[in-house]
């Protein structure tokens, strides 16, 4: 799925358990999921519905368990983030002696990875429907490929790659012309002044 294919689904109210991110801007992915997180979260009540966790430091699932089966409060979903999922980039695979030999430190990395994705495969099939697991991790340079691991949680999560395709185009250049309507927005709030709609497209156009 593509970052146009989220939105439409978004729009129509069709809100999965777990989504996946990947690609290779970070600032595009974070916007994406706070789109999510807006149409799911009620931002009065977001701090009391949302958790995130950073992927860098996990050692097991058990906290992101935790805070998928917690219970939300006045809301009907909460919301569990882990960023920089960069678990997901590792390869399913058993190391051999010979390279635990190698690098002790490495192959134990790899090993708690490799536990991390296998655990969370498994849990991803049984999330509670009150609650949106979201992942993701940028590319760390423009040659890397996604890697197989997000393709095995397919049946059970919906993966969206975030990139500027043809859909992705029109989408960045949405992006900022929103961008930008916000800091004019912002600026007249400073001055106490209203803009209307109109007004703010004029004034977004010509000056």
């Amino acid at each position: 799925m593509n970052i146009s294919e989220l939105h439409k689904n978004l729009n129509k109210n069709n809100i999965e358990n777990c989504y996946i991110l990947f690609g290779k801007d970070e600032n595009l992915i974070k916007s994406n999921i706070n789109i999510i997180l807006n149409k799911i979260l009620d931002k009065n009540f977001k701090d009391l519905n949302y958790t995130e966790f950073d992927g860098n430091t996990l050692e097991d699932i058990e906290e992101i368990k935790n805070a998928c089966e917690t219970v939300p409060f006045m809301s009907n979903k909460r919301v569990v983030c882990v960023y920089r999922a960069n678990f997901l980039k590792h390869k399913n695979k058993s190391i051999k002696k010979n390279e635990l030999n190698k690098n002790t430190k490495e192959s134990n990395e790899s090993d708690e990875n490799n536990k991390v994705f296998n655990d969370l495969k498994e849990y991803i099939k049984s999330i509670p429907s009150h609650c949106v697991l979201i992942l993701y991790y940028a590319f760390q340079d423009k040659r890397e490929k996604v890697s197989s691991n997000i393709y095995k949680l397919n049946k059970n999560a919906c993966i969206v790659e975030v990139s500027f395709d043809e859909e992705g185009v029109k989408y960045k250049r949405k992006y900022k012309e929103n961008k930008i309507k916000n800091e004019i927005k912002k600026f007249f709030n400073i001055i106490n002044k209203d803009i209307g709609k109109v007004e703010l497209e004029n004034f977004y156009i010509y000056v």
